[in-house]
């Protein structure tokens, strides 16, 4: 499937089943939905996301390789995720945080 330029590190927001794919050249994180496994979003990073990693289901974090944080180091950029419903999970092993 095709999702930004340089496509360099994933996540699975377990709740919703949405991969997320950090855009390195791009500068975005693309979305890409569960069913048909197109691109339904795309979101804004600072420059040169490396990597990408999503937090009990929501926010999502991106590590920016590009000096942009304080004195020129790495940055962080916070992704807010827009709920979601639920898809089944496999019941062996722990549940998600949307779980209930």
């Amino acid at each position: 499937m095709a999702t930004g330029d340089g496509a360099k590190s994933v996540a699975v927001e377990p709740c919703s089943g949405r991969v997320l794919a950090a855009d390195r050249l791009a500068g975005s994180v693309s979305v890409v939905g569960p069913g048909a496994g197109t691109v339904v979003g795309t979101m804004t990073t600072a420059a040169y996301p490396d990597h990408v990693q999503v937090a009990h289901g929501s926010p999502a974090y991106v590590v920016d390789k590009s000096g942009s944080g304080p004195v020129g180091g790495d940055g962080l950029t916070r992704l807010r995720l827009s709920p979601q419903v639920p898809v089944r999970h496999d019941t062996a092993g722990p549940r998600p945080a949307c779980w209930t």
